[in-house]
């Protein structure tokens, strides 16, 4: 029995924190107090652009660091996350986007339809970054709970 409740121990101390970040974005941020993010174009046209303007502000101040915003298109900007050197897109992005299964895509702060696709204003992470997507789908849940 004692064997048994050591290595449940040591188990659960090998693991370190959990959720983390495979290529410790969160800590970076924190770190140097700055969220790397791509504002995917045509997204300040949105008829849902406060609610960007709002959810980054939550989670700037949850994680304290300001935001640098830059803008492109969808598909460089998703390049540039799964290269590490955004730390997270914002926009629309389609229900089939052939980028879903390369990067992280976090439920939607609001959706809409043009004609028959259906868009998702979601923010867009790096894929195996799990405490900095926890920190995104947060704030996402926040601001749907506010709508």
């Amino acid at each position: 029995m004692r064997w048994m409740v050591v290595m449940g121990l040591f188990g659960v101390t090998a693991c370190g924190s959990y959720p983390a970040d495979a290529e410790g974005t969160l800590n970076a941020i924190k770190h140097a107090h700055v969220i790397r993010v791509g504002l995917i174009e045509g997204t300040q046209r949105s008829p849902n652009f406060s609610k960007v303007q709002s959810y980054l502000k939550q989670v700037s101040e949850d994680v304290g660091a300001k935001v640098e915003v830059r803008q492109g298109s969808a598909e460089a900007l998703f390049a540039e996350i799964e290269q590490g050197s955004l730390d997270v897109a914002v926009g629309e992005i389609a229900s089939d986007s052939p980028w879903l299964p390369d990067v992280a895509v976090v439920e939607p702060i609001a959706k809409r339809s043009v004609g028959h696709c259906s868009l998702g204003l979601s923010a867009i992470a790096r894929n195996g970054e799990n405490a900095w997507i926890m920190v995104l789908e947060r704030h996402a849940r926040d601001m749907k709970v506010k709508s």
